[in-house]
């Protein structure tokens, strides 16, 4: 599986997280601004944040492994992205071969 977002995931993120972000950035990059546009949310309105978690099908039980961890908006922005990425791996996935399906 590639360590890459579509278009699509990226304005995901930008819509639903009020992050502008760079297409460009590297993974541990865009983890990085991740994370901190994460931490207002935490501090301050995680119904949001769930809210998109659930969205986004992030698993609760990975998300309450990490609830108290002192380093828990990095480990969140990992999980979204790569949830995201699966999500991207799958999409082309299947547009690839429902393009090659004849019937």
């Amino acid at each position: 599986m590639s360590d890459s977002l579509s278009t699509f995931e990226y304005q995901d993120i930008d819509e639903n997280l009020g992050i502008a972000l760079t297409h460009q950035l590297s993974y541990d990059e865009l983890k990085q601004q991740l994370a901190q546009a994460l931490i207002p949310l935490l501090q301050h309105n995680t119904q949001r944040l769930f809210a998109y978690l659930y969205r986004i099908d992030v698993a609760e039980s990975k998300v309450k492994d990490i609830i108290f961890d002192p380093d828990v908006a990095e480990k969140l922005a990992d999980l979204i992205l790569q949830k995201l990425i699966e999500k991207t791996y799958w999409r082309n996935k299947y547009s690839s071969n429902s393009n090659n399906d004849a019937y």
